[in-house]
């Protein structure tokens, strides 16, 4: 009985098969230490408006990296991070060169978390549970700015002449955000309808690269405010197998509700755009509750699992130096809406003020990502689980002083984002830095390497199917199984039913 596969994919009969997929329990099992499954890989985003940018910019440095230690050598057949040894050549390898070949190595074969922040979660989004290329999500990025920050309203509440209402409407976010999804989702079928978007639910399969998202959640019939972590797996309390202080946030199934919606929960930043309401809470940017959220993404693994991740690396937006901290601050609304107050009514004035203090105060909490909420905890923290392999990377100087929504020219945004490609690039350039994304891309290429040799791999990174060609057990057992170990049981049926038979 031979192996065949589906449209979607591909394997090498059972009696031709180069080698076989290792598939002991020891292999493949998150509970076995000793497993490549076992050495978790989290990379996590800051949020920091426009300049999101800039850290997808570094984690395609990082992808670049790995693309060039996956590929080095005459001899490699890795044309693809979904390559793997024991299933034949992939599909990619029969490209006449390497300059033909498409980028096609994505973060999510390399990343076992994926989390974010505020446009942070955007990006964990597009990388994580849409799968995308670096260079995509890059695309889509600058098409959400020209849609969305180019386009804001004359009278608002960050206004000279202040206005009740969010400076973007909050209908172009949510269109943007399923523009996004549509154009994914229909990249190998463009007949999907555009109502699809809406509908594509932010859970996951649990077998792939898991997504987190934070927002801050209100809920004003009960009186309580919390910060808020959105999974496309199921973290219950029953399930933290810990026997340490680390507990889940909020302890819930998969959430299965449209990713557009997580998408403007987590984007929500106060007087920027809307609060969005799901059932009885009331949700804003993640920002007012961890822009960095390294912190809480480790203690959410530690609680899963019971152990520490092997490799977490943390990208931020920005980093402000002493320098740039006493320097005037530009494109600074809320100072010219203060200067510009004039009422002769004292309690106006002074709720005025008031408001203005606590619009500054949350600000400042939204852009600092280095306290004890932030690098400061999450190190500190790192230190204590004696996790080794711990990236920080952050351009530092001119790049803290992009506002969070610059947008220039309104049409394109290219002066503002070759302002940030800089900076970033001056980054990069750095002999330091580039010892560490090398150093990060030869640890995450070993991890891949080690489960790219196991049977598990074929679930986490391929859609492969595999049906029986055998003209006895067409009909009911006819139907594509999507992993080996479903194939293998079907196959033992079979010849179960063949033996009756005879």
């Amino acid at each position: 009985m031979s192996i065949e596969t589906g449209p979607v994919g591909h394997a090498p009969s059972a009696t031709n098969e180069p080698s076989k997929p290792l598939r002991r329990y020891q292999d493949i099992s998150d509970e076995v230490l000793d497993s490549p499954w076992a050495k978790k890989t989290v990379l996590t985003f800051d949020g920091g408006g426009v300049r999101g940018y800039s850290s997808l910019l570094i984690l395609k440095a990082l992808m670049l990296k790995i693309k060039e230690i996956e590929t080095e050598g005459s001899s490699s057949r890795i044309c693809s991070s979904r390559d793997y040894p024991w299933m034949g050549a992939h599909a990619s390898s029969t490209l006449a060169s390497n300059e033909s070949i498409p980028d096609d190595f994505l973060p999510c074969h390399y990343f076992d978390y994926i989390a974010g922040t505020s446009t942070g979660g955007l990006s964990a989004i597009m990388l994580g549970r849409l799968r995308m290329t670096v260079d995509e999500a890059l695309q889509q990025y600058k098409m959400f700015g020209d849609n969305v920050f180019g386009k804001a309203r004359q009278w608002h509440a960050r206004s000279g002449l202040w206005f009740p209402r969010a400076k973007y409407p909050s209908k172009k976010a949510r269109n943007a955000f399923k523009q996004i999804i549509h154009n994914k989702i229909t990249e190998h079928d463009r007949t999907l309808p555009y109502y699809q978007a809406e509908m594509e639910l932010f859970k996951y399969r649990k077998d792939r690269t898991r997504t987190i998202v934070f927002s801050f959640s209100v809920d004003k019939k009960e009186g309580v405010d919390m910060g808020y972590l959105w999974r496309t797996y199921s973290h219950e309390s029953r399930i933290n197998i810990s026997n340490d202080t680390y507990r889940p946030m909020n302890p819930s199934f998969a959430h299965t509700i449209p990713i557009w919606q997580v998408a403007r929960a987590t984007s929500a930043a106060p007087s920027y755009f809307e609060p969005i309401k799901i059932g009885d809470k009331e949700h804003f940017d993640g920002g007012v509750f961890a822009n960095n959220p390294s912190l809480r993404v480790l203690e959410e693994v530690r609680a899963f699992h019971g152990y520490s991740p092997k490799i977490f690396i943390s990208i931020g937006c920005g980093l402000k130096t002493k320098a740039n901290e006493n320097q005037p601050r530009r494109n600074s609304q809320l100072q010219s809406f203060s200067d510009q107050i004039v009422d002769s009514g004292r309690r106006k004035r002074e709720a005025l003020k008031k408001w203005l203090e606590l619009l500054h105060g949350v600000r400042r909490f939204m852009t600092d990502t280095e306290g004890p909420n932030g690098v400061q905890g999450w190190s500190n923290e790192c230190v204590t689980l004696q996790i080794k392999h711990r990236w920080r990377l952050n351009v530092e100087g001119e790049l803290a002083q992009v506002a969070l929504d610059e947008w220039d020219p309104p049409k394109s945004g290219e002066s503002t984002l070759d302002k940030i490609t800089k900076e970033t690039d001056d980054y990069l350039s750095q002999p330091s830095v580039k010892e560490n994304i090398l150093e990060m891309a030869r640890e995450l290429v070993n991890i891949r390497q080690e489960r790219a040799e196991t049977e598990r791999w074929e679930r986490f990174a391929l859609d492969v199917a595999y049906h029986c060609p055998e003209s006895s057990c067409q009909g009911q057992h006819s139907r594509g199984y999507t992993t080996r170990h479903e194939f293998r049981e079907h196959v033992m049926f079979c010849e179960n039913d063949i033996t009756n038979d005879d």
